[in-house]
């Protein structure tokens, strides 16, 4: 059945899709959103894509080729010069403040989600079209603006697109790049196609674009560091694997078990969502998709450190990752054949311990349980510390000098 559906579907849809299942790890599913429509006379579509971040959104309107190798090189560059402008106009159309009806979408995970009569603030507007070889836009520059309405806008061909969420894995990270890119001569932000040197470029500096002359500029800085530029991506492997996990982390929250409350006393049981109404699932995943993914990295390298556990029967370790300048704390553990209800409440002491000595409202505690599963918690804002807490907070963190240490049965 599942396949007779596939074969329904246009080109054009199956591409959304096949991005949307894409974006969805790295970015975290239920921030990206699909088809957005509204009911405004008709189930008319306002924006392809919405990827939410704190509350303000990056819009992008996609197209795809029916047959993206049928086209000679010509008919390639007409198409993406037509579709481009007609993906600019629904991108402007989705920006522009009007009245609509409640616009609305149906989520892979979260079932409908309504956002009222407008979008969410625009942080960046993204055209992407697809085409496998590089298109001057810059003949259809005024119906192809770099702004529009105080949004700045820019273009990709859907391929360089996703190898950038690939690369830079968060939304933070992407809108950095964005940034970054405007410093870029005008007529490079109308290209569609060929961002690899430019995004090479950015690597070898560092996060930065100044002095950049466009495509063929960085192009040859590239080849002329091609050793340097392998050492950097070798080491943005390493963080993308340990950002992974943690990714993986957060795609698991969207998951209970169905015998969670097996074994837990009412207190504990108290702390959890209501099975019918899990919205504390997604404010903890929005800790995780605020991070950068060098961020992601770090906590994601200390769990998978305290995790290992392989020569110990039994056991619980677990590591402190502070964050001044996000004024959060993350407290990563493992355990190893303990009963789940003694996990928790050495959980829950760690807690408050280091929301405590760490002096912030932000605490995130993730423990790997025998390797099977996490349990995850995170403070609440109007929570106050008693001197108890500040007794815990000292007793485990404060000569905590190694990466992880044992904690004994408190």
């Amino acid at each position: 059945m599942q396949q007779e559906d596939q074969r329904k579907l246009s080109r054009t849809d199956w591409a959304e899709r096949q991005v949307e299942e894409f974006v969805s790890l790295p970015f975290i599913s239920e921030f990206v959103f699909r088809s957005l429509k509204t009911f405004d006379k008709s189930e008319k579509e306002v924006i392809d894509f919405l990827l939410m971040h704190e509350g303000s959104a990056i819009l992008i309107s996609q197209k795809a080729q029916d047959d993206p190798l049928k086209r000679t090189s010509e008919k390639n560059e007409a198409w993406v010069r037509k579709i481009a402008k007609r993906a600019a106009s629904q991108l402007m159309g989705a920006i522009r403040p009007r009245v609509r009806g409640v616009i609305w979408c149906e989520h892979v995970r979260r079932g409908r989600i309504e956002f009222g009569t407008e979008l969410p603030r625009a942080l960046h507007g993204i055209v992407l079209a697809e085409t496998f070889t590089p298109v001057d836009l810059q003949g259809e520059a005024e119906e192809l603006p770099h702004q529009y309405e105080a949004v700045p806008i820019s273009y990709f061909s859907v391929n360089d697109f996703l190898n950038l969420v690939y690369e830079l894995r968060s939304i933070p990270d992407l809108l950095s790049y964005l940034s970054a890119r405007r410093c870029l001569p005008a007529d490079c932000l109308r290209v569609i196609g060929g961002e690899r040197p430019i995004f090479e470029y950015y690597i070898l500096n560092d996060g930065s674009l100044d002095g950049c002359l466009g495509h063929a500029d960085a192009k040859i800085v590239s080849v002329a560091n091609e050793r340097e530029l392998q050492v950097k991506f070798e080491r943005r492997q390493e963080e993308v694997f340990y950002a992974q996990y943690l990714e993986y982390v957060g795609d698991c929250l969207a998951t209970r078990n169905s015998d969670y409350a097996i074994g837990l006393s009412p207190d504990l049981l108290a702390a959890y969502d209501d099975p019918n109404d899990r919205h504390n699932f997604i404010v903890m995943q929005e800790v995780l998709a605020e991070l950068t993914m060098a961020e992601r990295a770090q906590v994601g390298r200390a769990l998978l450190k305290t995790a290992k556990l392989e020569n110990q029967m039994k056991g619980f370790v677990y590591q402190a990752t502070h964050f001044p300048s996000h004024d959060r704390v993350f407290v990563l553990c493992s355990s190893k054949h303990l009963p789940r209800p003694e996990v928790l409440e050495r959980v829950v002491l760690l807690l408050r311990g280091a929301m405590a000595f760490y002096k912030t409202k932000n605490c995130l505690v993730i423990v790997d349980r025998d390797g099977e599963g996490f349990e995850i918690a995170k403070s609440k804002m109007d929570y106050r510390c008693t001197s108890a807490d500040e007794a815990l907070g000292n007793h485990y963190f404060a000569h905590l000098r190694t990466t992880s240490l044992v904690l004994e049965a408190v």
